[in-house]
């Protein structure tokens, strides 16, 4: 039974040890976010190159399970043609645990998630999708629908 506590000891302490990085990440690139649109707004457009850099140079996610992260994606888009919305959520949601980094399964979660009125939810994926690739046009049109809805 040692032994096993000790195992169980060890794992709690390296999900520790990783989770404040991945939330850090996550505020450095909500930060990065934050300021692209104060200085677009201020037409800064170095500013906005500048801090579109430094989100491309934040680590990305490394993929669990890629084919079955494509494969929910499929199912994701095919539940969103036919406007099943639940099933889309579902889908997207499994696509990004399977890989955190698949960006069209991230932009479309926060797609579905603004249309179900979850705001926050939206704001969190959306942002989570500009941080993989903060050129993306739809999740930056997404995010500013969020925005003006709550």
């Amino acid at each position: 039974m040692n032994g096993g506590f000790r195992g169980a000891a060890w794992l709690l302490a390296a999900w520790c040890a990783t989770t404040p990085a991945l939330a850090q990440d996550s505020e450095r690139s909500r930060y990065y976010i934050q300021q692209m649109i104060e200085l677009a707004a201020t037409n800064d457009e170095a500013g906005v190159n500048a801090m579109q850099r430094m989100l491309e140079q934040e680590p990305r996610p490394a993929p669990r399970d890629p084919a079955a992260a494509r494969a929910a994606l499929q199912r994701g888009q095919a539940a969103l043609r036919t406007g099943d919305l639940n099933v889309a959520l579902t889908a997207f949601q499994q696509a990004g645990r399977d890989d955190p980094g698949i960006v069209d399964a991230v932009n479309h979660l926060g797609l579905v998630e603004r249309k179900l009125g979850q705001f926050s939810d939206a704001e969190r994926d959306l942002q989570r999708a500009l941080a993989l690739e903060p050129t993306r046009a739809s999740a930056w049109f997404q995010l500013a629908q969020v925005y003006g809805l709550s």
